[in-house]
């Protein structure tokens, strides 16, 4: 059986979100990346509002300490070495010079070996590294991208070409949010939170008066 990778079980998010006096949630003013189980609600562990995802962190080897351990372990065997050597009284060339660090990724000695440099992983569903990261909108029918409404846009995750997971509704008309309820949004205003086969479960409206209401 393949090993499930941890990145496949979780996702990651950092808060955006202000109360209605434009104060910063205390994770949003830290930048904290949250680290949340994909059957879990994609929300702030402080402010429980959506947050926006971001790639998982990458995971990189220190070069830097390994030359630390190769430059340690050349010195111990040089002075063992001369040690011996002066011990039992026989005249020995000096000991070769233990490997030295250049820079930050080579190690040298006589012949100069440099240790490669780290390739970062390849983005996945849907990141586009040239932007720092952030996923691109692809217009497709899953994955995450941009869909046209008529009333409002669309951008966040996608199944079978449906709102379905994280995403923002921008609204560019007069719309009725869910119904049953008189919740009507205007122009400008916008829905953010998790959606379920192109309904809401579980977001924030955001007012052009400054409210916000939660509804699912």
């Amino acid at each position: 059986m393949a090993k499930v990778n941890e990145r496949d079980k979780y996702r990651y998010g950092v808060c955006t979100n202000r109360d209605k006096d434009g104060k910063p949630c205390p994770k949003c003013e830290s930048k904290e990346v949250q680290k949340i189980r994909k059957e879990q609600d994609f929300v702030c562990e402080e402010c429980k509002e959506a947050i926006r995802q971001v790639p998982p962190p990458r995971q990189s080897t220190s070069w830097g300490k390994i030359g630390i351990i190769v430059v340690a372990l050349g010195i111990v065997g040089g002075a063992a070495a001369y040690f011996l050597w002066s011990k039992s009284g026989t005249e020995y060339p000096e000991p070769l010079p233990g490997p030295t660090i250049s820079g930050e990724t080579s190690v040298t000695s006589e012949d100069e070996v440099t240790l490669p440099e780290e390739t970062p992983p390849p983005p996945t569903g849907g990141e586009d590294s040239s932007t720092g990261g952030e996923k691109s909108p692809t217009g497709g029918e899953n994955g995450y991208g941009s869909l046209n409404l008529d009333y409002a846009v669309y951008t966040g995750d996608i199944a079978n070409g449906t709102p379905h997971g994280n995403g923002t509704l921008e609204f560019k008309k007069k719309h009725k949010i869910i119904d049953g309820k008189d919740y009507i949004a205007s122009p400008g205003e916008v829905v953010k939170g998790s959606f379920r086969n192109g309904k809401i479960n579980l977001a924030t409206w955001y007012q052009k008066d400054g409210n916000q209401v939660v509804i699912k």
